[in-house]
């Protein structure tokens, strides 16, 4: 595998080290798989990794784990820990781990146990068994309970102690996330880099950012590709190295756009009438409802005398002369109500002239 595009707080080996967030860890990952051209799903995880209240339940304090089935070594440094638990990912081309589910439905489907409206489309070949792994482990560390010389009864005091500390809640402990890469000869049987490119999913969050453009009004399939140049040029990446452009995770075919703007439409249109709101996505240049064409707006009676005039004569200059003599009124309440009457009046005409395209 090429150098890594980030750095552990301390390593343990090539592709072995460790982080003191779970969020640095994610991070990590997004880096590895957007330099790498691959993909990884987590198919099992610990509840609440990341974040595991030791006082819950009993853990056991360990001082080393020697290099065995689970991963890579953690050496003895003289500092007890607490291994809580781990979350593992799968290369998108690995192990397909829902086959027996999979042949249970077929045979239902078969045997007309499960009636479906259309042919479920299987897509096998992404499965290949691909052997790439990441594996994160959570470790609770307990530096002030550092032993200086190992032997067996210190071991045990020092463990002794721990426990007490955290049945009381009195420690301050160093929460680190050990990340375990695959290298690159981990990746079996499907293509990596550039090549393998278009069998990247689109990332979520270009699939947010069409949502965003199709809840503004943007629709267009060119204007939203467009955008998505322009979120990950300037937001994703900016000031960094971009990714290939043949890289579909982050610059999506045509048909991409396209799904993702109508599963945009349809969920706001679901939604605007679940909250009973009319839906206000519709574009500009929709047919305008006519059906008030025919029918005459009537002027507003007033005190005010108003010369009714032909629509075509509606000018400034008109508008200016009827509104002449306001000023004079000597009850502001009177002279207010003309300048109400005569704006609606306005309104009204103009609306009209719209109306009739004039």
């Amino acid at each position: 595998m090429a150098d890594r595009p980030f750095t552990f707080v301390e390593t343990s080996g090539k592709n072995f080290g460790y982080v003191f967030t779970v969020e640095e860890a994610y991070k990590f990952i997004g880096q590895l798989e957007t330099q790498t051209t691959t993909k990884f799903t987590c198919y099992t995880a610990v509840k609440d990794f990341g974040a595991i209240d030791c006082t819950k339940r009993s853990h056991k304090v360990c001082w080393e784990n020697k290099k065995d089935v689970q991963g890579p070594r953690i050496a003895y440094t003289g500092t007890p820990f607490m291994y809580l638990g781990e979350k593992m990912y799968d290369c998108q081309h690995g192990k397909d781990r829902n086959v027996v589910a999979k042949q249970r439905r077929k045979e239902a489907v078969e045997n007309g146990d499960i009636v479906t409206k259309k042919p479920r489309v299987v897509q096998s070949v992404l499965k290949v068994n691909c052997t790439a792994r990441i594996k994160l482990r959570e470790i609770l560390m307990f530096p002030e309970f550092k032993i200086i010389k190992d032997t067996p009864k210190r071991r045990k005091l020092s463990s002794l102690r721990v426990r007490a500390a955290v049945k009381t809640g009195n420690f301050h402990p160093e929460r680190r996330i050990y990340i375990e890469f695959p290298s690159s000869s981990d990746h079996q049987n499907h293509l990596v880099g550039e090549a393998g490119g278009k069998c990247q999913p689109v990332d979520k969050r270009i699939t947010n950012r069409i949502h965003e453009l199709v809840a503004e009004g943007i629709k267009d399939v060119n204007q939203v590709r467009h955008q998505v140049e322009f979120f990950v040029k300037n937001v994703l990446f900016r000031g960094k190295e971009l990714p290939k452009t043949t890289n579909r995770r982050f610059y999506p075919t045509t048909k991409d756009i396209r799904t993702h703007v109508y599963n945009a439409t349809v969920k706001n249109r679901t939604s605007s009438q679940e909250s009973g709101v009319p839906d206000q996505l519709a574009s500009s240049t929709d047919t305008p409802d006519v059906s008030m064409v025919d029918h005459e707006l009537p002027i507003m009676e007033s005190s005010v005398s108003v010369v009714e005039l032909p629509i075509s004569n509606v000018t400034f200059e008109t508008i200016q002369a009827n509104a002449v003599g306001l000023s004079a009124g000597v009850d502001p309440q009177v002279e207010g109500q003309k300048c109400r009457d005569l704006l609606e009046q306005m309104k009204q005409l103009t609306l009209w002239c719209r109306m009739k395209k004039c």
